[in-house]
């Protein structure tokens, strides 16, 4: 039940549950592992690394506790602290975890500005989903590897992959053939291959009937509106998806919205947006791995903004954080640094 009202984004309700499932069944790691997970959505990193602190009692050196000193630090915004516990995943447990290590990896260092580094991470990944049977992962190590690829401004050159995903055959069940299209169809669309983009979108609307999916189409569509000047229907895309989703807000859209209303100079708006970005509350699990991603473009608009906005200060404030996360980034990023 816990897990449903995860999913739903009802973080308060999955609190409780898994602070049940503990007294229930305080032998199994997966129920501090879930309390840890719903505590720090909602900000509550000290209730988290409490929690962590008693799964390194009960199960020191268990996958779930060192999976879960990861994401406490993550989610903190500690990247430095978050590669250490999932360095360990890697050497440790070979195979599905692994593979999920490695997209966070990823994550972690195209947040650092290593973006050849983060795809290399992403391509690993993908190889170790292969080889354990969970070809339905394949295609999230490929969503890492896009984004990293788009945040890099290199967005072309993960075409010829792309081209590649869409022979491969379908992989199970509806919603997972849905992410990888998904994913593929946003790449088209980040690349400015928009017509490639549409030509995904029919398929994917039949494949969300299935009602397991969740809403990457709008994103795409919102994409490529922004791309074409319109802003408006941007945000209509943005807002349909928000409601076809519980009212969960997720990663990719709180940027889209704040570029949205910054093309329309609705800057209070579009700092509120960034702000949303900036920050892990709320933060679902199912797309956690591209926040990192993202929060250099975060940073680096609201100092935009708030430069905009005559708040020098705030803006001077993100323009340093942007530069810190950077500073050691990729030669051909030096320059926008």
């Amino acid at each position: 039940l816990g897990d449903v009202y995860e999913t739903l984004g009802r973080y308060e309700e999955a609190l409780e549950m898994y602070r049940r499932s503990m007294v229930i069944d305080p032998g199994s790691p997966i129920h501090p592992y879930n309390l840890m997970s719903a505590a720090r959505t909602l900000g509550m990193h000290d209730l988290a690394d409490s929690v962590l602190t008693l799964c390194e009692e009960r199960f020191p050196g268990a996958l779930y506790t060192t999976v879960g000193e990861a994401f406490n630090a993550y989610y903190r915004g500690d990247m430095d602290a978050a590669e250490v516990p999932s360095r360990i995943v890697v050497e440790r447990f070979p195979g599905f975890p692994s593979g999920n290590a490695k997209r966070f990896l990823a994550s972690m260092a195209t947040n650092r500005g290593h973006i050849r580094h983060a795809m290399a991470l992403a391509d690993s990944s993908a190889a170790d989903f292969a080889a354990s049977g969970a070809a339905f992962m394949v295609a999230t190590s490929l969503s890492n590897k896009t984004v990293a690829a788009w945040v890099g401004g290199q967005a072309e050159s993960v075409l010829p992959e792309l081209d590649r995903a869409l022979q491969t055959p379908e992989v199970g069940a509806p919603r997972w053939e849905h992410a990888k299209l998904g994913f593929v169809a946003l790449g088209y669309a980040a690349a400015g291959r928009h017509a490639q983009a549409r030509d995904l979108l029919p398929k994917l609307d039949t494949l969300a009937l299935s009602g397991q999916t969740f809403p990457i189409e709008d994103a795409v569509r919102a994409m490529i509106a922004l791309a074409e000047g319109d802003a408006e229907g941007t945000l209509a895309h943005l807002q349909r998806a928000q409601a076809r989703d519980h009212g969960i807000e997720r990663v990719l859209q709180r940027l889209l919205t704040g570029d949205a209303y910054a093309a329309l100079g609705r800057w209070e708006d579009a700092a509120a947006a960034y702000e949303r970005l900036a920050t892990s509350y709320r933060l679902n699990w199912r797309d956690a791995d591209i926040w990192a991603q993202l929060l250099p473009l975060a940073h680096e608009r609201l100092g935009e903004t708030y430069l905009v906005l005559a708040d020098t200060a705030r803006a001077i404030e993100h323009f340093e954080t942007f530069a810190m996360m950077w500073e050691d980034a990729d030669p051909e990023l030096q320059p926008q640094v």
